[in-house]
């Protein structure tokens, strides 16, 4: 699986702490398990999923053993919704976006994410 490191800005261009390392789901049963199947998530470490297209995407963390923020990024790079703390064995959840980031519980929060920030690839 590639690895890729994204950051958000917001308007002014400041960063967040740090990036964060992110696996790349490519294929389509990457796409479909995502996280799941993992113990835990160290801090500054995720998943990136590119749907391939603007919509409204659901995710689910049922078999997941730990809490994750899930971030929905639309086509332009804009943060369009921030799902904190997601709970495992959450049936549904979902936003629209292109580009979901999946991290540790409490990763946006700590890293002062907010709606409207700017992603990009480091």
């Amino acid at each position: 699986m590639q690895i890729a490191h994204v950051l958000f800005r917001d308007d002014t261009g400041a960063l967040p702490a740090r990036p964060l390392a992110v696996q790349v789901a490519q294929s389509p049963a990457e796409l479909q398990r995502g996280l799941l199947g993992r113990a835990y998530l160290e801090d500054g470490t995720g998943m990136l999923f590119d749907m391939g297209a603007e919509g409204h995407h659901v995710f689910h963390t049922i078999g997941l053993g730990f809490p994750i923020d899930i971030v929905f990024v639309s086509g332009d790079q804009r943060v369009t919704t921030i799902l904190h703390n997601v709970m495992p064995g959450t049936p549904a959840v979902g936003a629209d976006g292109r580009w979901i980031v999946e991290a540790p519980g409490g990763w946006a929060a700590r890293n002062a994410l907010y709606v409207g920030m700017t992603m990009s690839f480091a």
